[in-house]
């Protein structure tokens, strides 16, 4: 029997492999003509490796308006909305005269391609190897699964409405749309993707300072330790939503950084649009998401985003998706199961905190004393430092489990190894180093990463139940998803200690 199963599998290996490298390719070149479009017929590399986290950004909006609108979800209602956007996308690049190859040449369009191929192969190959648990199948196998066969969100589905990111969920129903049995070689084309991007933005950092060929040598060596470094390994190996969240939090925040950093430049519509697009599914590619996302609009505050673009780009779709999700949810289905991530009161809460931001944002952002607005990189995680401590006050003794557990699994190297021994003295060699030279300073970065933690803490809290110290525990995996933001923001202080004797720093 074993063995007439082992035969049926080998037949059907090679179709699964060709059908995933070419979803791959297609979903690359759909994220390309939206990029190309967004940026009016003119990409940069850095618009290039954008190409595909938009593709499958925009593959699971589609599938995530036909899921809350009731129409049947599948693979002809999906692939005809996505050939529509990108039969529009070309449309539009044709008729303003725009280069459809971003304004790169014939030979460079062919390397590109070759190199996406190469990629997708590697991806989608085995030879990196993936690593899968319970959750991995049930979470983000079974359910989307089940989501392609009956086409519609149902009551029955219980706790994956209220315990799963949705947008993770559906990145994963590509296999079972597509034509291929697992969904490992698009997280692994993801993650080598979002190495190139990490590798550019140490490069993009450190040619502002230092020689061409001092700021490539950099950004490989800074990047071959992130890649050797124990709790991306195991990030970028886990079948989980972390692993998709831990890649697009940095994508999101880094062209966030590169667009808004600059208050002297105007600001582009379609790269807004392009960044609003990733940002919206970071919302809610975990059940956190949302969380997480309000905090990000926050520290994007202090960069050049006007109100609006801030409002328009980043809050408002992510307040449309959680109010037409919680709708579906909880007014129009009767979820029973004895215990959900998501409640109706949590909801609310999300809701009210999203309303309140907006009104800052709206109301109140540059209107406030000029000592207020001039340190909100500090005022940030000092609020949050006190959303934290009114936590610990209200319950004392679940909150200080859950910050025990969060000590225990750094200190005691839950899957994270020597990283934050690393960490640590980076920022204390570097502040050594470039303090006599006045180029050690608290950046952007630092205040995402701060702002970080303490919202993992206050997450943690509003899980219900103690954290554990494992290194799967749900709280742990959570703190995880910082390992690029973390290791990046202690780049930017490398490169600061690189300089010579100038004043500044170069994460400001």
């Amino acid at each position: 029997m074993g063995e007439a199963v082992a035969s049926y599998i080998s037949t059907l290996s090679p179709v699964f492999f060709v059908s995933q490298v070419f979803t791959i390719v297609i979903l690359t070149v759909f994220g390309s003509l939206i990029v190309v479009c967004a940026c009016k017929g003119r990409s940069s590399l850095f618009d290039v490796l954008l190409y595909f986290p938009v593709g499958i950004s925009v593959y699971a909006l589609v599938s995530f308006a036909l899921l809350v609108s009731g129409i049947k979800f599948g693979l002809l209602s999906v692939t005809v909305l996505c050939v529509l956007i990108a039969v529009a996308a070309i449309f539009m690049i044709v008729r303003k005269g725009w280069s459809v190859t971003g304004g790169f040449t014939g030979e460079q369009v062919i390397i590109g391609m070759i190199t996406l191929l190469c990629i997708s192969v590697i991806s989608t190959s085995g030879i990196i190897s993936v690593s899968v648990m319970n959750d991995s199948l049930y979470y983000y196998s079974m359910y989307p699964k089940a989501l392609v066969h009956y086409g519609y969100l149902r009551p029955n589905f219980n706790v994956f409405l209220t315990d799963i990111g949705q947008m993770s969920a559906l990145i994963n129903t590509l296999p079972y749309m597509y034509g291929f049995n697992e969904n490992f070689g698009i997280l692994t084309c993801l993650n080598i993707n979002t190495l190139l991007l990490f590798a550019y933005a140490v490069y993009e950092c450190a040619i502002r300072y230092l020689g061409k060929k001092t700021a490539m040598v950099t950004s490989v060596m800074l990047t071959l330790v992130l890649v050797s470094s124990m709790p991306y390994v195991i990030m970028s190996k886990w079948m989980m939503s972390n692993s998709y969240f831990m890649c697009f939090m940095f994508i999101c925040v880094y062209a966030a950084f590169r667009t808004g950093e600059d208050k002297d430049t105007a600001i582009p519509a379609g790269r807004l649009f392009i960044i609003g697009i990733m940002f919206s599914v970071l919302s809610f590619l975990r059940m956190e998401g949302c969380v997480i996302a309000i905090i990000l609009v926050l520290c994007f505050s202090v960069l050049a985003f006007s109100n609006r673009q801030l409002t328009v780009t980043f809050l408002l779709p992510v307040i449309v998706i959680a109010a037409v999700y919680d709708i579906k949810v909880f007014l129009m289905m009767d979820i029973d199961a004895p215990y959900t991530f998501l409640t109706p009161a949590k909801a609310a809460i999300q809701m009210a905190a999203l309303a309140a931001v907006t009104v800052y944002i709206l109301l109140l952002r540059g209107r406030m004393p000029a000592i207020m607005d001039k340190r909100l990189d500090l005022i940030i995680p000092g609020g949050l430092v006190l959303v934290n401590i009114l936590l610990c006050i209200y319950n004392p003794g679940r909150y200080l489990g859950n910050l025990k557990a969060f000590v225990y699994n750094i200190s005691h190297r839950s899957g994270w190894g020597l990283f934050p021994m690393l960490l640590v003295a980076v920022y204390v060699l570097c502040f050594i180093v470039s303090c006599g030279k006045g180029t050690f300073g608290y950046t952007f970065w630092d205040m995402c990463l701060v702002s970080y933690l303490l919202t993992c803490l206050a997450v943690g809290f509003a899980r219900g139940d103690a954290l554990r110290e494992s290194i799967g525990d749900s709280g742990n995996r959570v703190l995880l998803q910082v390992t690029i933001l973390a290791f990046y923001a202690a780049c930017v202080h490398v490169i600061s200690a690189l300089l010579p004797d100038v004043k500044g720093t170069a994460g400001d």
